[in-house]
């Protein structure tokens, strides 16, 4: 009977111990997004909204925490892997782990918004994602 608690212990300590596998599901970070618009904000509540200013702007994500830009109006093309904090927050690396920016990001099922940590009023930049 002892045994038997046991088990059922450990296999319940199993189940919540398993992470949800989002491969499929359209919600992983890894991939080609094309930038759709920016946002700023004048220091007010209100948020100024622009289309991106070309239609060939992209960053990438690999599985290998590789980071690619043609984005150099903002600075992503000096960034070369990223790190996940947590799933609101990521740093943005240069070069080695010690040149790294601090940025937010929201992730929709087909949509990415990063807001590069340091944007005092308020900024942002709004992908999609590329299939």
């Amino acid at each position: 009977m002892t045994k038997l608690l046991y088990v059922c212990l450990a296999l319940t300590l199993m189940a919540f111990q398993c992470k949800k596998n989002d491969a499929g599901s359209g919600t992983e970070l890894t991939g080609k997004w094309k930038m759709v618009e920016y946002w700023v904000s004048p220091g007010t509540i209100d948020l100024t909204r622009h289309p991106a200013p070309s239609d060939n702007l992209y960053v990438t994500f690999s599985a290998n925490s590789g980071f690619s830009s043609n984005i150099d109006k903002w600075g992503y093309d000096q960034f070369r892997s990223y790190h996940l904090i947590d799933h609101q927050q990521m740093n943005l690396i240069k070069s080695g782990m010690t040149d790294k920016v601090k940025a937010f990001y929201t992730l929709g099922k087909d949509t990415l918004t990063i807001s590069v940590f340091g944007c005092v009023e308020g900024c942002g930049e709004v992908f999609v994602r590329v299939k």
